[in-house]
Order: structure tokens, then C-alpha cells, then sequence
């Protein structure tokens, strides 16, 4: 076979883009094979959320959340900035773990102080961001009705980035506090292209609906 003839030379092109394509295929599928499957977003934002929703209640306020999320108390409890959190929930272990993401966990936290100390603090941005605790937090959000001061911070440890919504409310003796975290692992401890960064947002949109049944009950 003359090898210096130009169909000669496209044959073998054409066979190396088909081997190509079959191994891509191949790679794809099995990605798709490892890869957990997801809860479905739409399984906690339904047309039965947050109505179908468990209920956790403290003292003198309560909050809804997810059947399927974990829950942990008192000590067990995390995620507090101004104080020791009173209740965590926390996505389902396999949410959103795929093969290809940098996520770790998510997690909603509350929780109340009354220390005077503390309290002059309510308003104050939180650690990491300030240190220095003296910046006020501004800006202000509508939870339920009733009027919160809220902050975004990151904080970066070990590899790891938390990235948390503060919202925080001065309320009579109290302040409360709510805080929403995304922990992921940092994309640059990853060898370039072997993940992708975790879409943030598809934590925080169940996070926020879980917010927004936080309510005060009895008397404060």
C-alpha cells in the first residue's frame, strides 16, 4: 500500500478521531456510573415545603427543616459565630457529592445568647472578616417579618473554605443569630481540571427557605 497516498492518510485520521470518540464515550459513562446521585432540589422546595417539613422548637422560637436533614443539638450542635449554636441541620451525607465537585458539607445553625457581654456584639461583623469587632453590620433583611441585620464572610483554613450568610437580631435581652454555611475544599489543592468548583447557590437556595421559617413563639 502506498502510504504517500493522501486517502491512505485521511483513513488513518478518521480512524484516530473514531478511537477518540469511543474513548470519550467510554469515560463518560463511566463517570456517570461513580458519580452519586443528588437529592432532588425540588424534593425540599416543593409545592409541600416547608408545610411538610419537621419542626425544631427552642425556647422562644422555632424553625422548620428538611425530614432527610441531620440534626444535632446542645453540644453536638456547630456552626455558631457569636455563641455556642443551640441546633444544626445539615444536608443529607449525599447531597450533592459527585466525582467532580469540591464539596464538602452544608449546614444551617441557630442559636440565642443573653450574655451581656456578648450582646454588645450582636451587631457587630463577625470573625474572620473583622477581628477587630467593631464594624457594624448594615445591611438588613426581612425574616418572617421581623427586621435582620445580616453579613457574607469567608473563612479559609486548612485547605478549607467556609463561606457563610450571618443574620443576626438584637431582641430584647437576646440576640439571636442564624447561620448558613457552605464548607467546600479549596479548588487550587486539586490538580487543574480534575474538579469543578461546587455551584454555591444550590445549597443556599434550600438553606434560605429553611431561614425564612425561623419565627418567634410565646413570649421573649
Amino acid at each position: 500500500m502506498n502510504e504517500d497516498n493522501p486517502m491512505h492518510h485521511v483513513k488513518v485520521v478518521a480512524t484516530i478521531l473514531a478511537l477518540g470518540l469511543l474513548i470519550g464515550f467510554g469515560y463518560y459513562f463511566f463517570r456517570l456510573a461513580t458519580v452519586k446521585p443528588s437529592p432532588a432540589i425540588s424534593a425540599w422546595l416543593g409545592a409541600n415545603a416547608p408545610d411538610a417539613w419537621k419542626t425544631w422548637r427552642g425556647d422562644h422560637e422555632e424553625i422548620k427543616y428538611p425530614p432527610d436533614f441531620a440534626r444535632a443539638e446542645g453540644g453536638a450542635a456547630r456552626g455558631g459565630l457569636i455563641s455556642a449554636a443551640q441546633v444544626t441541620f445539615e444536608f443529607p451525607r449525599d447531597a450533592f457529592q459527585t466525582a467532580t465537585t469540591n464539596y464538602v458539607e452544608a449546614y444551617a445553625a441557630i442559636g440565642s445568647t443573653d450574655d451581656s457581654r456578648t450582646i454588645k456584639k450582636c451587631y457587630d461583623v463577625p470573625n474572620p472578616e473583622d477581628p477587630t469587632g467593631h464594624s457594624p453590620l448594615e445591611a438588613r433583611t426581612t425574616i418572617n417579618g421581623t427586621e435582620w441585620r445580616k453579613r457574607s464572610i469567608s473563612e479559609a483554613a486548612a485547605g478549607n473554605i467556609f463561606a457563610s450568610e450571618v443574620y443576626r437580631l438584637l431582641s430584647g435581652s437576646r440576640c439571636y443569630e442564624i447561620v448558613l454555611t457552605v464548607h467546600t475544599s479549596n479548588i487550587q489543592n486539586y490538580e487543574p481540571g480534575a474538579v469543578t468548583e461546587f455551584d454555591r447557590d444550590a445549597a443556599l437556595v434550600v438553606l434560605r427557605k429553611i431561614r425564612d421559617t425561623f419565627r418567634f413563639v410565646g413570649e421573649k
